[in-house]
């Protein structure tokens, strides 16, 4: 790619945070920094640097910027979610076949006394079946201390999920408190279980059982794990901490490095991270070089993709 294709691809992206993919191949970004969501398709193969800005998901020009973070799909592909800390608030777009632009609107208010006036909204992840958005929901501190709520779907109305502010070790079973540094979220395939971010570890919510266990404990390495999703292995989490990737096993909760930026990304930050899996690739944004990265699932390329309207 010329130089001057990179400084126009890295112009359209200010602070590029979470990612969400669709089982159709298109992908939402945070565009955190330009208060925006944009929707992509990329070129098939995991080498190539082709990708197409096809939506843009704004606010309407009377409302406040948002300040985007977790992102949600539906199955359909028809709305899509977005956590607002600016507003502490969830909006929600049209953007059903990827229109050219749509407008994201406010739909449920997360500062309730019940979840803390003071937090704001951080990941999402949605199941449908249930009827249920979750939301990390976190105080601006430096510990990042939260909770964990949802929003009904039918009703819009937020409110706290019962018995996940305590945890037990899955060695010692005595009960932890660990909703510190909480971060990313993102579902099970089967919806049985949410897991959670916190810090450098990783929690299992049971949600039939109301039940937390550590699955990742804190001391296995990670620093700071700014988002998660699904693969066909288990999960693949961003550590924006130790700039790298990590894949996890669900079953015995082992890690596996998987990427660590070199030469020129060297010093990218992850923000978000998806599992592309038409292509086989994860999809990682670099919120430091305000860029997006495909790196190939076995890590034998890396390559910054090159943003067209």
């Amino acid at each position: 790619m010329s130089t001057v294709n990179q400084i126009e691809s890295r112009a359209m992206l200010r602070e590029p945070g979470r990612i969400v993919a669709h089982a159709d191949g298109s992908l939402w970004v945070a565009d955190t920094g330009n208060g925006r969501v944009i929707g992509i398709r990329l070129e098939p193969g995991y080498h190539s640097q082709r990708a197409q800005v096809v939506c843009t998901v704004s606010c309407a020009a009377e409302r406040s910027k948002p300040v985007p973070r977790g992102l949600a799909i539906s199955a359909d592909g028809e709305r899509l979610y977005v956590a607002d800390s600016a507003g502490k608030q969830i909006l929600c777009a049209a953007v059903s076949g990827m229109p050219h632009s749509a407008t994201m609107q406010p739909i449920a208010s997360t500062a309730s006394a019940e979840l803390s006036p003071e937090s704001i909204p951080d990941d999402l992840a949605l199941d449908e079946d249930s009827g249920r958005l979750y939301f990390s929901h976190i105080q601006r501190n430096h510990d990042a201390v939260g909770q964990i709520a949802f929003m009904d779907l039918q009703s819009e109305q937020c409110v706290l999920l019962d018995g996940a502010t305590q945890a037990q070790d899955s060695s010692t079973r005595r009960p932890t408190h660990l909703l510190t540094h909480l971060s990313a979220l993102t579902l099970s395939p089967d919806r049985r279980r949410l897991y959670v971010a916190c810090g450098g570890a990783l929690q299992a919510i049971d949600l039939e059982q109301n039940q937390m266990t550590i699955l990742v404990p804190a001391d296995a390495g990670f620093r700071e794990l700014a988002a998660l999703d699904i693969t066909p292995g288990g999960l693949i989490a961003a550590d924006a901490g130790h700039q790298s990737l990590r894949g996890i096993n669900l079953r015995h909760g082992r890690t596996t490095d998987i990427w660590t930026g070199r030469d020129a990304f060297a010093d990218a930050e992850p923000g978000g991270v998806a599992f592309e899996r038409h292509s086989r690739s994860y999809i990682m944004s670099d919120r430091k070089g305000h860029r997006l990265l495909r790196i190939a699932a076995d890590a034998s390329s890396t390559v910054e993709l090159d943003l067209s309207l």
